[in-house]
C-alpha cells in the first residue's frame, strides 16, 4: 500500500469482509500486509489510512479468493481534501468540544481547546458540513447545531468553514416554598 507518490504507508488498516468473514491487518513500514486463512468466496477489502494522514480510504469489491491460491492486491491511497475552521458563539467565545462532521461520508472530529477543527482525507466532492455544540454543559446557545451546504472539496486543497452559533438570552430565578 502506497501513497500517490509511490511511498509505502505504514499502519494502514486493511479490512477484508464478506457476509460471514471479518479479517484485518495493519501494513508494515514497507507498506505490506498479509491476511491468511481465508475461505474461498467473494470479498470486499478496505484500506484505511492511519490517523493524521490526509489520504482517502479505498474500497474494492467483488474480490474472488480461491482455496490454495495467493492473491496479490496492491492499493494506492490518493491525497484527500481538508476542511478546517473555528467554532465560536456570537460573542466570540470558544465552543470547545463541538462536533463537526461531513455528509456524505460522515467524517468527523471535535474542536480542540483553541476552538479549531480539521477533517482530513475527504474524497473530492460536494459536502454538507454540520456542527453541533457540546450539550454536556449549560449552554446559552439559541441553536446548538448548524449546517453549511454545498462545500466543494478538492484533492490536496484546504477549505475553511467557520461556525458562529448564536448565543441567546438567559432566564433565572429562585423557587420559593409555599406556606
Amino acid at each position: 500500500v502506497t501513497d500517490n507518490q509511490g511511498q509505502p504507508l505504514n499502519n494502514v488498516y486493511v479490512i477484508l469482509t464478506s457476509s460471514f468473514t471479518y479479517k484485518s491487518a495493519d501494513t508494515n513500514a514497507a507498506g505490506s500486509y498479509n491476511i491468511r486463512g481465508i475461505s474461498e468466496g467473494l470479498y470486499s477489502i478496505e484500506f484505511r489510512p492511519p490517523a493524521g494522514k490526509n489520504l482517502v480510504s479505498q474500497r474494492i469489491t467483488n474480490i474472488l479468493i480461491l482455496n490454495g491460491k495467493t492473491l496479490t492486491l496492491d492499493c494506492i491511497l490518493p491525497v484527500g481534501g481538508i476542511i478546517n475552521g473555528n467554532v465560536v458563539d456570537s460573542n466570540g467565545n470558544a465552543l470547545n468540544n463541538a462536533y463537526i462532521y461531513t455528509y456524505p461520508n460522515y467524517n468527523g472530529t471535535y474542536t480542540s481547546t483553541n476552538v479549531n477543527y480539521t477533517i482530513l482525507g475527504l474524497p473530492e466532492g460536494i459536502y454538507t458540513v454540520n456542527c453541533s455544540a457540546d450539550r454536556s454543559y449549560n449552554s446559552d446557545l439559541i441553536a446548538e447545531s448548524q449546517s453549511k451546504t454545498n462545500v466543494f472539496v478538492s484533492s490536496g486543497q484546504v477549505v475553511i468553514v467557520d461556525f458562529i452559533l448564536p448565543a441567546g438570552g438567559v432566564i433565572s430565578g429562585k423557587i420559593i416554598g409555599f406556606s
